[in-house]
């Protein structure tokens, strides 16, 4: 069914206006009467704007959590700087190591851990390296060598099977991954301070283990670079 078109005629500089969406255009419609029955706005509609502006305060969004990445890394970096750590506290340090790498001992170790949010980066640290010397046996064990993918699942079932012994475990697959979790934030901890220099876990009282944990590998790459140069 054809619809009830009228003509209207504009000046240049609406038409323009139009155009360039500075003015819409009101029409009022009347009965035989003269009594208002609807009044129909018109906005020309430009193609891909709202696109682009949805666009544009993406790219700020990018932008303002590009910025605050750098400025924790930055922060890192300028806490672990500082050069002022006691000789004690270094050998304290130092005396940490290899506590034991039994699983029952392990286990237990990885149940001090606590919470990723916080500041004691020695115990992840620690953790982290005897898991990885663990692996390394395991992968070492028999007369073929195991692959890394294999040694950790037994790794993991060895955890598993002390923890459930000594408490109640109600969800194991949300256990076990809870458990991995954690335990690839240790080894990640560990990693990291290989690289830099373990000597400066000591130096760190505001970095939290979860920020450590979440450096990416540009990041990370980013930090080492700094210490290596």
């Amino acid at each position: 069914m054809d619809g009830i078109i009228y003509k209207i005629n504009l000046t240049n500089e609406e038409v323009d206006r139009y155009l360039r969406q500075e003015e819409e255009i009101m029409v009022e419609v009347y009965d035989e009467d003269n009594r208002l029955v609807d009044n129909i706005k018109k906005t020309r509609k430009i193609p891909g704007k709202r696109k682009r502006k949805y666009c544009e305060k993406c790219k700020q969004n990018i932008a303002r959590k590009k910025s605050k990445k750098e400025d924790k890394v930055e922060k890192f970096i300028k806490e672990i700087n500082i050069s002022d750590v006691d000789n004690d506290e270094i050998t304290v340090l130092n005396g940490q190591s290899n506590k034991g790498s039994n699983i029952e001992n392990l286990v237990e170790r990885y149940n001090n851990l606590g919470s990723m949010n916080t500041t004691n980066i020695q115990g992840w640290y620690y953790f982290g390296q005897d898991f990885e010397r663990k692996i390394l046996e395991i992968r070492n064990q028999g007369q073929k060598r195991k692959t890394d993918q294999t040694a950790r699942k037994e790794m993991y079932d060895q955890m598993m099977d002390t923890i459930i012994n000594k408490e109640y475990v109600e969800d194991m697959d949300k256990k076990r991954d809870t458990v991995k979790e954690k335990v690839k934030g240790a080894v990640k901890v560990y990693k990291l301070f290989i690289e830099i220099g373990k000597d400066k876990i000591k130096r760190i009282k505001e970095t939290y283990v979860t920020t450590i944990i979440k450096f990416t590998e540009e990041e990370k790459g980013k930090i080492i670079k700094r210490f290596r140069s």
